[in-house]
């Protein structure tokens, strides 16, 4: 009886000398060195089904990027691991790698495999750190495709018991990519829905024409839309730790001051965070704000600092109100730094929410010429009674050139549970936010409608983000004002982002919009609303979708739920990610979580290594 492993070596050895002469021509006429020297390099690497595909990558990426496969027939992760000289000596400047079908091939019907599972997972490890190491190349995984074992009856039955191997294999694969960061080809989800086993080969493992075809285009596609992104190195660092089982650190954000507003001895931004602790006993029953403080890039923090003037008040006996859900952001037109958030009012006999208390939104400013807080006011909004529950908690503004700001916010409507969301243009003097008007009421009639919008602009069009109990949306908009018709966020697949019930910011560079968000899907189900890990990935501003391929991890989760965060523009070479361990005292410490605050900080590199100037 042949196994998987045999069948594998007869194939090859049938198609030798056929895939001799197609790999010479991917390495050598197709990589476009004569008419494009200076094409970006790519490398292909994996088995003979790479060298199946690499024509058609080839063919679809000329003018735009030279391609080399410098695949080998039969290639587990261990010849991978020691046969990486190989891919350095072709100085990359993007790796798109790919083994796994030869690591679970089966000796015999023991269920023993060529590689095991942990090995192979070590291998993964170690290849992608000697990548990083030994070239600035990107890099791309791509999982194992799918495949027929024809030991047992029916080829559809052959299929599926073949599947349960190969997705064993890839979901470690996974788990190792995304702990390490390093974007995912899905090319096993792709065939599965092009069409599956009807693509594979009469051998069982390979590919028919039309299935190498395919294959080809989504692999050009995940690496055409690499080249054309700006890419970056993550760093995640930890500021604070530690849980006592009653409080725990919420909504760390923070806001670049940048070195001219200062006199201080240095030329690096400050970095001032504010956070606020949350008892675990009691929903949002919050402490006043506190802060850090960093002069050198988060290299060393001061604090967490009490600050008198972002603590609580008291209006009233036996009530206290307190701002919360705070977003610090440089305002450059005024030279000051401006928090907005929201208002939550306490009955302090209970130490707990005061029923029927309205909602506003808080607002603070920080004068770099004296390191200190201004007491905090609240925004005063028209007198309409939709307007008595009204907050900008946890929401991205967008400052505009002539000092204006567009302050997003979500309002209630009397009478219902649906939160409306809208964008507020506001003036602001230095010391006072004042309303003008507000534009587009947005809202989903079910659950609770929709909440904690937040905007951006990316070249020449505004893009607003919002909360649902049920699914996240997205819209966009000419003027900051008027908007489109919500809709849900999915991937470019078509399939549903997964995000839902937490927020979602954006992060901007040059040449790419992204978009930070959590969802279901990632091993994450014993995870509150599956609020981590903290992923990252590029949004295509046209379709208004979120590109897979591009999908990061930016925080990992251990548990906790990373979901309440904040995005810092520290200089046009740096963006941060801050966010804390959200803790549940009955589940988040099992799975390794303690209550830090971290600062996934985002380090740009080349924006675009595509030299066509075609976009496609």
């Amino acid at each position: 009886m042949r196994t998987v492993k045999d069948r594998l070596n007869r194939s090859c050895a049938q198609r030798i000398l056929r895939m001799m002469v197609l790999g010479s021509l991917v390495g050598a006429s197709l990589t476009g060195e004569a008419d494009e020297p200076k094409l970006p390099k790519v490398v292909l690497v994996g088995d003979s089904i790479r060298d199946g595909y690499a024509p058609m990558v080839a063919k679809k990426l000329a003018g735009q990027a030279a391609v080399v496969s410098v695949s080998e027939f039969g290639r587990n992760s261990s010849d991978l691991l020691n046969g990486l000289d190989k891919v350095f000596r072709e100085q990359p400047d993007l790796v798109h790698f790919n083994c796994g079908l030869h690591d679970l091939a089966k000796s015999n019907d023991s269920g023993m495999y060529e590689v095991p599972i942990d090995q192979y997972e070590s291998n993964l490890k170690q290849i992608v750190q000697r990548l990083k190491n030994d070239t600035k190349a990107r890099l791309i995984f791509a999982t194992t495709t799918p495949i027929v074992d024809e030991r047992h009856a029916g080829r559809k039955a052959a299929f599926s018991r073949c599947e349960a191997d190969v997705l064993r294999y890839n979901e470690a694969a996974l788990s190792v990519m995304r702990a390490v960061g390093v974007p995912i080809d899905d090319l096993h989800e792709a065939v599965a829905a092009a069409g599956g086993e009807k693509l594979i080969g009469p051998d069982g493992t390979h590919y028919d024409q039309a299935g190498y075809a395919k294959l080809g285009e989504i692999v050009a596609s995940c690496i055409r839309t690499s080249l054309s992104s700006p890419d970056y190195r993550l760093e995640l660092t930890t500021v604070a730790s530690g849980f006592d089982g009653k409080q725990t650190w919420v909504h760390a954000r923070a806001g670049a001051i940048p070195a001219s507003a200062f006199s201080l001895a240095t030329e690096s931004p400050a970095v001032v965070m504010t956070l606020q602790k949350l008892r675990v006993d009691r929903s949002d029953v919050f402490s006043g704000l506190l802060e850090f403080r960093s002069f050198n890039l988060g290299k060393t923090w001061k604090g967490p600092l009490p600050q008198p003037t972002l603590n609580r008040q008291a209006p009233r006996e036996g009530v206290e109100v307190v701002p919360c859900d705070f977003w610090p952001k440089w305002h450059m037109r005024s030279g000051k730094l401006l928090g907005t958030g929201a208002t939550f009012w306490y009955d302090t006999t209970r130490d707990d929410h005061l029923p029927n208390a309205p909602s506003e939104t808080a607002y603070a400013t920080l004068d770099p010429a004296t390191w200190s807080w201004n007491e905090w006011k609240t925004l005063d909004m028209p007198k309409d009674p939709k307007f008595r529950f009204s907050r900008a908690g946890c929401t991205q503004r967008y400052d505009l050139p002539n000092g204006e700001i567009l302050l997003p916010l979500y309002f209630l409507l009397p009478g219902t549970k649906h939160l409306v969301s809208t964008i507020c243009r506001c003036s602001f003097d230095g010391e006072t936010l004042s309303y003008l008007e507000h534009g587009s009421e947005m809202t989903i009639p079910s659950d609770r409608g929709l909440a904690e919008p937040s905007l951006t602009r990316f070249h020449d069009r505004y893009f607003l983000t919002l909360r649902h109990d049920l699914r996240g949306y997205v819209t966009s908009s000419r003027d900051g004002l008027n908007f489109d018709t919500v809709r849900p966020w999915k991937f470019d697949d078509g399939s549903d982002l997964g995000s839902y019930n937490t927020q979602t910011h954006w992060v901007i560079h040059s040449d790419g919009l992204f978009l930070v968000y959590t969802r279901r899907g990632a091993g994450n189900d014993h995870v509150f609303r599956h609020r981590a890990p903290l992923f990252m990935a590029q949004v295509d501003p046209e379709k208004l979708v979120v590109i897979r391929s591009t999908e990061r991890i930016l925080v990992p989760e251990h548990g906790a739920g990373l979901g309440n965060f904040g995005v810092t523009e520290v200089s046009p070479d740096e963006t941060w990610i801050i966010t804390t361990e959200w803790m549940q005292p009955n589940t988040a410490p099992r799975y390794g979580s303690d209550n830090r605050v971290f600062v996934a900080k985002i380090h740009w590199n080349s924006p675009n290594l595509l030299v066509s100037a075609k976009r496609f």
